[in-house]
């Protein structure tokens, strides 16, 4: 509005801006605002809704428009993915819809979508949503009302749009504004009513028409959406990735990890896309490599940073999940991570053999609930601060499996529980090996032990963390893939056992694929082979940390098997052959 020339306008826009946007919902100007929204000022915000932005748009038929599906020019949007997919190869094309259809539903006057009987309809949000976004009661729904589909209707609603991206090659569907949908209950039997009915629906479409149930389900924190979901299970964690927001990035990743505390028993929790070349792009991977989560980002086309892409992916275009969403540990769920100037984001999650942690400094921005705005400490607050660094504590006791461990083994020892004459649970290793991704430094601990890391703003470590194996004098710990920021992920088993004649041992892992490969040996191994050949490595005494460099064959990805033996001197073998 305010590129219009018109100075009634112009002062219009000032005033909202000066008392209107950021306002508490009870304040005058709000409500003045408000009840001028629905009465005059309605026709003007009607037509800025049509004319720039996409919010007013409603679904007028389940077929590409123009710009897909053109017979004159012998184009569609069947043809546009398969042309999609002789470019770039075996890819996987997802399309977005909402779960009203569109922004604003369904159109009411369109022939093609007459037999889903849409009505126009007025949202009616709760209380408690207007207290956290008031806007809410002047957006494009509430200014141009939503096209509603009729009851008993949904069906015919997804299976129409699906159907038809089905037929045209897509694969799956990403279904936005699933929380709009609650505050159209009002007439309809009540907000959790509607969304059953709309989510049923849509799932049962899912699974009908795409394979595997793909689809990502965003916007969808409402408890009517959450509780209802049945079939589907990716479900976006937080707001978007905003990469013109400079004070989002930090908020982003402790959004995303403390709302995957309650999301990730729900589903399995998306923590959104983002930039490769963004400025911060690196803290960005690095949260998505321990957030157990799927990995996709939004580069331009030939805008990429392959070096940082090759940290997360493998060669055949396969990444290393961990295994659950990733979540804070227990010694910072309640603090403020972002505004109480010392203490670090840490995220937990853990792999098939190993476990993993990210420490994050996320501090300095904040998401301010009553300007509805993100907010960056001013420079002088983070001078005071120490200029903005913190530190972390990284344990093996971050990895909430083997904290459990250690109190299991104490009380059992203790007799606080368990007792009826069950055999006593295997004990918990005495050691951990922890390696510090950008550090590169390896520490070999007790699970409450720690590593010190000091992080300037906006600066991450991400650390291994695996049980040390030991058989006599031998103590082994596979680390996996070094280079690769979640490199535990990629250690499929380990295996360490003694041999005979006396002396000698033998040590396994199954590794994901081909690269640096790194683990905890003590002592030196005689011997190292892949897949039974042998191979040159590296050692380094004073830590531990055993190297092995294993040429990576084009796209392939296959499991390879590392495997280090020890036994006597060579002095003592040869004594030995001799008698």
């Amino acid at each position: 509005l305010a590129n219009d020339t018109n100075a009634v306008v112009d002062w219009v826009c000032n005033w909202y801006r000066d008392h209107v946007d950021g306002a508490d919902r009870g304040a005058i100007a709000v409500r003045l605002w408000r009840g001028l929204a629905l009465t005059l000022l309605r026709p003007t915000l009607k037509s800025f809704f049509a004319e720039q932005t996409t919010f007013s748009k409603r679904l007028s038929a389940f077929r590409a428009n123009g710009k897909f599906e053109d017979p004159s020019a012998g184009s569609s949007l069947r043809s546009f993915v398969q042309s999609l997919r002789g470019e770039f190869g075996p890819l996987r094309v997802y399309c977005w819809h909402t779960l009203g259809g569109y922004w604003g539903g369904v159109c009411t006057s369109s022939p093609l979508t007459a037999h889903l009987a849409a009505a126009q309809h007025f949202p009616r949000p709760t209380d408690s949503l207007l207290e956290v976004e008031p806007a809410l009661g002047w957006d494009a729904a509430a200014v141009c009302g939503v096209g509603a589909v009729g009851e008993g209707r949904e069906i015919e609603l997804f299976h129409g749009i699906h159907s038809y991206l089905a037929e045209s090659g897509v694969d799956g569907v990403k279904v936005d504004a699933q929380s709009g949908l609650g505050p159209l209950g009002c007439g309809f039997g009540g907000g959790p009513r509607v969304v059953s009915r709309h989510v049923g629906a849509m799932e049962a479409s899912v699974g009908e028409h795409f394979r595997g149930n793909r689809c990502i389900n965003c916007m969808c924190h409402s408890s009517e959406n959450l509780y209802h979901y049945r079939e589907t299970s990716l479900l976006r964690a937080a707001d978007d990735f905003y990469p013109d927001e400079p004070a989002a990035q930090p908020v982003h990743l402790a959004h995303v990890s403390y709302n995957s505390l309650f999301l990730g028993e729900i589903g399995h929790v998306d923590w959104d896309m983002f930039t490769s070349t963004h400025s911060d792009a690196h803290m960005h991977a690095a949260a998505r490599a321990v957030g157990g989560c799927p990995i996709y980002v939004s580069d331009q086309p030939g805008e990429h940073d392959f070096d940082l892409l090759r940290a997360l992916v493998l060669p055949d275009g396969t990444a290393l999940l961990a295994r659950h969403a990733g979540r804070p540990t227990r010694d910072v769920l309640f603090s403020d991570v972002n505004a109480d100037g010392v203490s670090a984001l840490k995220i937990w999650n853990e792999n098939a053999c190993t476990g993993v942690v990210g420490a994050f400094n996320v501090q300095g921005a904040r998401w301010d609930r009553a300007t509805r705005r993100f907010e960056q400490a001013a420079a002088e607050e983070e001078e005071e601060e120490g200029g903005g660094a913190v530190t972390a504590l990284l344990r093996p006791a971050d990895v909430t499996p083997f904290g459990r461990r250690e109190i299991a083994a104490e009380e059992g020892e203790d007799g606080a529980r368990g007792g009826g004459g069950s055999s006593p649970a295997a004990p918990p290793p005495a050691e951990y090996a922890l390696y510090t991704h950008r550090a590169e430094g390896l520490r070999v601990l007790g699970a409450e032990d720690a590593v010190e890391v000091r992080l300037a703003a906006r600066e991450w470590e991400i650390a291994v963390v695996a049980p040390v194996r030991a058989e006599g004098e031998v103590r082994w710990a596979p680390l996996g893939l070094l280079d690769m920021l979640n490199g535990g992920g990629a250690v499929l088993s380990s295996s360490l056992a003694l041999s005979s004649p006396p002396g000698e041992a033998a040590a396994t892992a199954v590794v994901r694929a081909a690269g640096r490969i790194g683990a905890f040996a003590r002592p030196a191994p005689l011997e190292v082979c892949v897949d039974d050949s042998p191979v040159r490595f590296e050692y380094d005494e004073g830590s531990g940390l055993l190297t092995v460099n294993v040429a990576a064959d084009g796209a392939e990805v296959e499991p390879l098997e590392l495997r280090a033996r020890w036994g006597p001197p060579a002095e003592e073998e040869e004594e030995e052959q001799q008698s």
